[in-house]
């Protein structure tokens, strides 16, 4: 079951991404830090595992991943994504070999890299936080153990 205390403070940094704020992003994940933030990295992280499966059929390839993080670093200019190891976040996501990440960078990126999945492959007429929901729906079924396979 979902953390409905949480929930909003997780959407609230993932729309902070996909309106492109770095001011409101800062200001999302400092509130994240004030609730349950391993709670809301939990959360987060099964979102983002869960649109890199809707997404590929299956485990993507190497190459596949690494195309993904030069989209993000041309759509997300605003977060300096340059400096950031997108590639072995994305790697990660689908249990492929991945550098370890500092905490506190995986921290962001798992909001930063999430809310840009949100909106990147999105359908024609869903909105990004209509698909959100359609997530959270699914992982409310779900035991928080299934959440990180």
């Amino acid at each position: 079951m979902i953390d409905r205390a949480v929930e909003p403070l997780v959407r609230e940094a993932f729309n902070a991404v996909v309106v492109g704020n770095e001011k409101r992003f800062k200001k999302a994940l400092k509130a994240i830090s004030y609730g349950r933030p391993d709670y809301a990295f939990k959360l987060a992280l099964a979102i983002d595992r869960t649109v890199m499966r809707d997404v590929h059929d299956g485990t993507p390839s190497d190459e596949r991943v690494q195309l993904l993080a030069e989209q993000f670093a041309t759509m997300q200019e605003w977060s300096n994504p340059t400096s950031l190891p997108v590639a072995d976040f994305l790697r990660s996501l689908v249990n492929l070999p991945a550098k370890p990440i500092a905490a506190d960078v995986r921290g962001s990126m798992v909001f930063l890299v999430g809310g840009w999945l949100l909106v990147a492959f999105l359908n024609s007429g869903i909105h990004w936080y209509q698909y959100l929901d359609d997530i959270l729906d699914r992982l409310d079924i779900e035991p928080e153990e299934y959440w990180l396979l």
